[in-house]
């Protein structure tokens, strides 16, 4: 985050070093994980010394985030569900779940249920939005979003939509484990499967990802190399491998320590020689720079992260169904709603 900040050597020795660094942590998410930092350089203590309140706010996200949770699974009490991405990390990865900052709460229930689930969270009087825009109607979508109490639920069927990939749901849900967490009713995705399907989640995103999420890849494979052959292996059979490459190449890039011959040799392993150079070059970001990328450079980006032609012609295809689809039926909600 230093460096982020345009600093150099570790630590800030000035009061403005360490200022122009907080004001590149707090918009990341990172403060409360600052601040657990026993050893902070004095010029970064007193930096931090005015964002108390947000550490408290922090904590107390975690609490209403917890409560949401509880809430949804108190509801659906007997379906099975995987809790997935920031609220599984922090409790399996930090110390303190309100270090690992989050927007909302995710989870993975059944294909096969999740009408009916749908149905049970609004019958209860939860709100179903549509942030994605019209797409988000048609039923294949990946995920329907809710409001439950102070937090948004994104209950998935899917980790993305499925064109873009062959992930074998079958045996995700057979080697789910129980949560970590506080409630014993929830799965866990198994270790390999967590760190594949983070990787797929930041390529959705084409690798426009805050540094935390790149904090995640390494609180995952820290003394934990020994899972690299299985995902390796696991992102071959889903058509994933872009996308886990493109997790270790720019993590390993932010986190000069993970450069591993175990890392490296992954990489290798994953993809030929010609495809990593090309998405070296002209597909993920240079992670030092804060680029925006239109419209168009983010399909076009989108596009080479899915492993092969056919996945790619067949997201195209289904993104072209879910568009016209979620339109009519938004306005065939719309003309219901009169």
């Amino acid at each position: 985050m230093y460096r982020v900040a345009g600093g150099e050597v570790w630590p800030p020795q000035t009061d403005q070093q360490a200022a122009a660094f907080i004001e590149r942590v707090v918009p990341e998410g990172l403060l409360s994980l600052l601040m657990a930092e026993q050893s902070l350089p004095s010029a970064v203590v007193r930096a931090i010394r005015g964002f108390q309140a947000l550490d408290r706010t922090n904590r107390l996200r975690a609490h209403a985030f917890a409560d949401s949770l509880k809430t949804v699974v108190d509801l659906l009490q007997g379906e099975p569900i995987i809790i997935l991405k920031g609220t599984d990390y922090a409790y399996r990865l930090y110390p303190a779940p309100h270090l690992r900052p989050r927007q909302d709460i995710d989870i993975l229930v059944h294909r096969e249920r999740a009408t009916t689930i749908a149905s049970r969270l609004k019958n209860a009087g939860f709100i179903l939005h549509f942030p994605a825009g019209a797409v988000a109607r048609v039923p294949a979508y990946h995920e329907a979003v809710f409001e439950v109490g102070n937090a948004t639920v994104e209950v998935h069927h899917s980790f993305i939509q499925r064109a873009r990939n062959r992930i074998d749901y079958a045996g995700v849900w057979e080697r789910a484990k129980p949560w970590s967490g506080f409630d014993s009713r929830l799965l866990q995705l198994d270790d390999a499967d967590a760190l594949v399907y983070h990787a797929v989640n930041m390529g959705s995103d084409q690798f426009s990802s805050p540094i935390f999420r790149h904090l995640d890849v390494w609180l995952m494979l820290r003394n934990r190399e020994e899972l690299l052959p299985v995902a390796v292996d696991r992102a071959r059979e889903w058509a994933t491998s872009r996308a886990l490459y493109g997790a270790l190449r720019q993590t390993s890039r932010l986190f000069p320590e993970m450069s591993s011959p175990a890392v490296e040799d992954a990489m290798r392993r994953l993809l030929p020689r010609r495809t990593r150079d090309f998405l070296d070059r002209h597909i993920l970001p240079d992670p030092w720079l804060r680029r925006r990328y239109g419209r168009a450079g983010q399909l076009w980006r989108k596009f080479w992260l899915i492993d092969d032609g056919f996945h790619r012609a067949a997201f195209a295809l289904y993104h072209s169904y879910a568009v016209i689809a979620g339109r009519l039926l938004e306005m065939r909600d719309q003309r219901s709603s009169l």
